[in-house]
């Protein structure tokens, strides 16, 4: 699971999606979003750690293509190759070292600050049962990702009913994740229903008690520090 992050941002923030009582509870993905800003800053950093530490990296985009070796971990990704990564749409990086199960991060198009994330793969006990896993975690993940991804898009042009009804979709299939109710924070919050906002972005800090960069933006918007977008 990813244990540590770092970011220096705005508003901006990853979410890092605690996942419980699923397949995916040793995995927690990040993934941008927030009140519908999105942008790749010129100073945007990406550094990778792994435990242990030589796992392989490898990135897909969203858009296919063949994957990109990115070396041993740890890895760090400048502004540029950033944009090279994502420039087609939002890429996944997959840690794998032998006698471990894989762990996987998902890299949005956007993102601003110098960001750190730590990939804990856990290592196999059972080979065959970790082996059907695996092979059911990536239908299931990319379902995920694409109804998160899509959400977010429908947020950012204000298509607010298409990405209510994901956000709906994927609380009802994953109930312990926190992303929805950041997502309905999300959708609230551009609308200007401050408090419902609120209520909505408290409940998510409930399911993930460690994201602590949501909490102190709900304190701003309590104090009035942050408001509605135009």
């Amino acid at each position: 699971m990813i244990s540590s992050y770092n970011l220096k941002a705005g508003p901006i923030a990853w979410r890092k999606l605690a996942v419980k009582k699923s397949i995916f509870r040793d995995v927690i993905f990040e993934t941008l979003c927030f009140a519908g800003f999105v942008f790749l800053s010129a100073c945007a950093s990406l550094q990778i750690t792994t435990e242990p530490a030589g796992a392989e990296l490898t990135a897909i985009s969203a858009s296919g293509g063949a994957p990109v070796n990115l070396g041993k971990s740890p890895v760090s990704l400048n502004s540029s190759k950033l944009g090279d990564l994502v420039r087609q749409g939002p890429a996944l990086i997959r840690a794998n070292i032998e006698g471990h199960e894989s762990a996987t991060l998902l890299v949005p198009t956007s993102l601003r600050g110098e960001l750190k994330a730590s990939l804990a793969l856990k290592k196999i006990v059972d080979p065959k049962s970790a082996e059907q896993q695996q092979q059911q975690k990536p239908s299931e993940l990319n379902n995920l990702v694409r109804d998160i991804l899509d959400a977010e898009r429908g947020i950012i042009e204000k298509r607010f009913d298409d990405a209510q009804r994901l956000t709906i979709k994927i609380r009802e299939k994953y109930p312990n994740l926190a992303i929805s109710y950041f997502l309905e924070g999300s959708i609230q919050f551009q609308k200007g229903e401050i408090q419902a906002a609120v209520a909505s972005l408290t409940r998510g800090t409930e399911l993930d008690p460690d994201d602590t960069v949501t909490r102190n933006f709900i304190e701003q918007i309590k104090k009035g520090n942050q408001t509605k977008p135009n």
